[in-house]
């Protein structure tokens, strides 16, 4: 595959507690039904895709006429598939790729072959199976088109080896970046990952980690812009907090309104927040 786009974007899509948990037994330890419609949302919303665009234009390749259907992927282990119910598998308006060693495509149980749900054997070959699809945007001689639809954005769903593999630092040599996280922090009850046998590599620098755990307590008390952790809060912050406004750019502006203010969810307490990487 050519290498006119570089790397693969990759955001992680996660809600967890104050302390990174984000599950126990398999399976998570809340219901929030805000935060679900969010995730069904934000993983669902296709934006533009003029920045691939402008690149290859400049490489001399045009979009490819007619264009495909285009759709956003979401990479997850093969536990996290199967704690989604039956009925909602795949995840509908999404490229769904399982990555599993043992896992075969007559496993994932559906009635007929779908081309936009695949079976990949380690993450690699999922970032593979996905720069086809980047790709097939294009009017390019050196392939046919990748069956299925071509890709919007790339989302690591879970589970937690995932998420730690793709939250390394990047290497000169990787096919793919984390360049984003899209994280749903649950502040209340307070103790609601006191539970949690599966916790979320911290991506947060200490000082980051401080700041958010200093004014937790008081989250009700808290206005929105209070919630923005200021930028370069250390020499050592490897990510930086994206402002709401950047952030409502992610989702349909009639979904925008759960950005910025921390929302009451079923039980909880929620605050969406987007988290960028801050280039090395």
């Amino acid at each position: 595959m050519p290498s006119i786009l570089g790397p693969l974007p990759l955001t992680a899509v996660v809600a967890a507690g104050l302390h990174n948990g984000i599950g126990v037994s398999g399976t998570l330890p809340w219901r929030l039904p805000k935060d679900m419609a969010y995730f069904r949302t934000i993983t669902s919303y296709v934006i533009d895709t003029q920045h691939d665009d402008e690149r290859m234009r400049d490489a001399g390749i045009a979009k490819r006429s007619p264009s495909p259907p285009l759709k956003n992927a979401v990479i997850m282990g093969r536990t996290t598939w199967e704690s989604i119910p039956p009925r909602f598998r795949p995840l509908q308006d999404r490229i769904n790729v399982i990555v599993s060693t043992t896992m075969q495509p007559s496993d994932v149980g559906l009635a007929m072959p779908d081309p936009d749900t695949m079976v990949a054997r380690s993450f690699e070959e999922a970032v593979t199976l996905l720069q086809a699809r980047r790709y097939a945007r294009y009017d390019m001689d050196t392939a046919a088109p990748a069956a299925g639809a071509a890709l919007g954005r790339a989302f690591v769903i879970g589970g937690a080896t995932l998420y730690q593999y793709a939250l390394a630092p990047p290497t000169p040599s990787t096919e793919w970046i984390l360049d984003h996280m899209l994280m749903t922090r649950i502040y209340g009850p307070a103790d609601i990952d006191k539970e949690c046998d599966v916790f979320l590599p911290e991506f947060r620098s200490p000082a980051q980690v401080a700041w958010e755990a200093s004014w937790a307590p008081t989250y009700a008390e808290r206005a929105a812009a209070e919630l923005v952790c200021p930028p370069a809060l250390s020499e050592a912050d490897a990510w930086q907090h994206v402002p709401p406004a950047e952030h409502a750019a992610w989702l349909p502006a009639a979904h925008a309104s759960v950005l910025g203010a921390i929302v009451p969810d079923r039980d909880s307490f929620v605050h969406m927040q987007l988290w960028r990487r801050v280039a090395s």
